[in-house]
């Protein structure tokens, strides 16, 4: 199971710029309720969570891991590594036990 979430303008600013003190679960888990608040214009960008199930993994080597994501945006519009030091983060997060009421991809 595969949910997207848009972040903040403000959480993806600080992700986008990078250091260590900006990857926080606080900044990966500041989500836009809705459609509006995601651009980040100082970036010209909008950066999306992906959250996916992954239960029963025992062990995840960050270093080895390859992420293949396949998404329909507008022809105007660029997949873009999230910096100059990251293509993507992996966060490790707790599991849902109960449906939120957000629409949620299988």
């Amino acid at each position: 199971m595969i949910q997207k979430d848009a972040l903040t303008s403000e959480a993806a600013g600080k992700l986008i710029a990078g250091g260590e003190s900006s990857y926080t679960a606080a900044n990966a888990n500041d989500v836009v309720s809705g459609t509006s608040g995601a651009y980040a214009k100082d970036y010209k960008s909008v950066v999306f969570r992906l959250s996916v199930n992954a239960e029963n993994m025992k062990k995840l080597d960050t270093s080895k891991l390859e992420a293949f994501i396949k998404d329909s945006i507008d022809s105007k519009f660029k997949i873009v590594p999230l910096n100059d030091k990251n293509n993507y983060l992996v966060f490790k997060g707790t599991p849902r036990t109960a449906f939120t009421g957000k629409k949620i991809y299988q």
